[in-house]
């Protein structure tokens, strides 16, 4: 009789595990997850990576959503690799190290300068201010590459 319970509430919690997984990555989840945890979201942006990897399309250097260092558009889930540092006591901005874009750092498009127009390395980044708005999304200005800019 003792074996017969252990059992039924191994099997009961093992049930509960799987529909836990079950809803996790193939049902609709709680509002309060993002969408991005869901799994057919998570393979429909896999997707958009792969044919973005394949053509690069340039954007306008300066709008948003484009790479500063190699001027490709980004898509929703791509981000470019930054660095931002505590802004000094009284100051406006903060100062911002750019690495760039996914594109640009696997080496599949050309890393320029904004300023300077000079060839940059994989090692190389760009300096900027970040002026941080609480009404609206953030304002960057590029002062130039690690050469060009010396600090």
């Amino acid at each position: 009789m003792d074996k017969s319970l252990y059992i039924l509430i191994y099997i009961f919690s093992g049930l509960i595990l799987l529909w836990f997984g079950h809803s996790l990555f193939y049902g609709k989840l709680p509002p309060f997850f993002p969408k991005i945890f869901s799994f057919k979201e998570w393979r429909r942006i896999n997707k958009k990576i792969k044919e973005n990897e394949e053509k690069i399309e340039k954007g306008d250097p300066g709008a948003s959503r484009v790479c500063p260092i190699c001027s490709s558009k980004l898509i929703k889930s791509e981000q470019v690799k930054t660095i931002a540092f505590p802004s000094v006591a009284g100051s406006k901005y903060r100062t911002m190290h750019i690495r760039g874009c996914p594109v640009c750092l696997n080496n599949k498009a050309d890393r320029n300068c904004p300023v300077c127009k000079t060839e940059m390395s994989s090692d190389d980044f760009l300096i900027c201010r970040m002026f941080e708005r609480s009404t609206s999304k953030n304002h960057i200005h590029v002062l130039g590459c690690n050469h060009c800019r010396k600090t």
